[in-house]
């Protein structure tokens, strides 16, 4: 055990910046209502903090592709970077979503999920061959595309980088889950 200070830790609102401040209330005024870890850990930079929660808002409520394709996208990345935060925090949401709570007991467990959709099976392997290789053989891009459309395989790189950057993110500071 050591005695160093946590890594995470949200500012209080009053401490933030005016351009911190002006982030902070965009984020709140969106569709997520509020400011959670990935987003004070943003904040630092508030240029960064603004562009990656517009992407964010994007990929999470407005994207081509279902909430329970894209959650099951998030929770792949989630349980690829090891990341607790996103894993906790995403899991309910993943389960209410449409992901059966069986597929995600087995990610974790490292063993292949049995998916009862097909795409959501597409979007394991997808998001798989992605987060392992950084690229889509051509069956897998053939696939992925003839299922999800270009905007929506699109949209599922981007939901897969997005939320690889936050898991980073959140990593690096060692973010507890509950925070």
């Amino acid at each position: 055990m050591t005695n160093t200070p946590p890594r995470y830790a949200p500012a209080a609102y009053e401490a933030l910046s005016d351009a911190q401040r002006g982030v902070y209330d965009r984020i709140v005024a969106g569709p997520r209502g509020k400011v959670l870890a990935p987003h004070h850990l943003l904040l630092a930079s508030p240029i960064l903090a603004d562009q990656a929660q517009e992407m964010g808002a994007f990929l999470r409520y407005g994207s081509a592709l279902s909430p329970a394709l894209s959650e099951l996208a998030i929770m792949i990345a989630a349980h690829r970077w090891g990341c607790a935060y996103e894993w906790g925090h995403h899991r309910p949401i993943a389960v209410a979503a449409g992901v059966p709570d069986a597929c995600l007991v087995d990610l974790e467990a490292d063993r292949q999920p049995i998916f009862p959709a097909a795409d959501q099976a597409l979007i394991y392997e997808t998001v798989r061959a992605l987060m392992k290789d950084g690229r889509l053989d051509d069956d897998q891009f053939a696939a992925a595309k003839a299922t999800l459309g270009d905007r929506g395989l699109g949209d599922l790189v981007g939901i897969v980088g997005y939320y690889s950057m936050l898991a980073m993110l959140l990593n690096a500071y060692e973010t507890p889950a509950e925070a």
